[in-house]
């Protein structure tokens, strides 16, 4: 997008053409991710997105991840309606990384998340907005900076998806996943939607393994990726 061009000119005037492609690539991964060594050690963590975006697996992986780094016990959790069941895949994972698995409605979150001590990974199954009223309602359990709430995108959204979920899912202020990557890479018209809605992606991820399955996403790492892909 010329707008984002304009915006960090300052990155790559003066300079060749591949030494300014890297500069201006640089500036944008910059602006694109967070530099915060906290993130990932929240005690509750919830994964939103439509279905089929790759949720259920992330939250395997995130809960891998978190495994991996911390001796801690980490839950795993399914956040739905009353009526619907813990779905077979997540049953899978937690059973493949011996993590304990519950479900959860809007009607027990709040008491559930002051009796589980525990690290929580929650697979998000409501509807968008059913979804985000839930999770704001769960802050009156939850002290500042106890939880995070990451959004899946598979790497082949279109734009007009990444905007749509951008402006769906902004009160939450959500930190970003491209996932599936292995299966299509993202173009810059999708990365320009990310800029201009000021998103931040905090993980990259392809589809296969859940263990080691989870790319920590700094300036440094995206910087290359989009080098390579865009």
């Amino acid at each position: 997008d010329s707008s984002i061009i304009k915006a960090l000119g300052a990155s790559f005037y003066g300079l060749t053409y591949e030494k300014g492609r890297a500069a201006f690539m640089k500036a944008l991964a910059k602006n694109l991710t967070i530099n915060n060594k906290k993130h990932g050690h929240e005690r509750v963590t919830f994964v939103n997105g439509l279905s089929g975006v790759g949720k259920t697996t992330l939250t395997a992986k995130i809960t891998a991840n978190q495994l991996e780094l911390s001796p801690k016990k980490v839950v795993m959790a399914t956040l739905c309606l009353p009526n619907e069941p813990i779905d077979d895949q997540l049953r899978h994972y937690a059973r493949m990384l011996n993590a304990p698995v519950l479900r959860l409605t809007p009607d027990n979150l709040l008491e559930s998340l002051c009796s589980t001590r525990e690290n929580m990974v929650i697979d998000v199954s409501l509807d968008g907005r059913d979804a985000i009223e839930t999770i704001l309602r769960s802050q009156e359990v939850l002290i500042k900076g106890e939880s995070a709430s990451i959004l899946a995108l598979p790497g082949g959204s279109s734009h007009q998806f990444i905007k749509k979920q951008a402006v769906l899912f902004k009160e939450l202020s959500p930190l970003t996943t491209l996932t599936k990557l292995d299966e299509c890479e993202i173009t810059p018209l999708e990365i320009s939607e990310f800029f201009t809605n000021k998103m931040k992606i905090c993980y990259l991820t392809g589809s296969k393994s859940i263990l080691r399955g989870l790319s920590n996403c700094d300036a440094d790492i995206l910087a290359e990726y989009l080098l390579e892909n865009c």
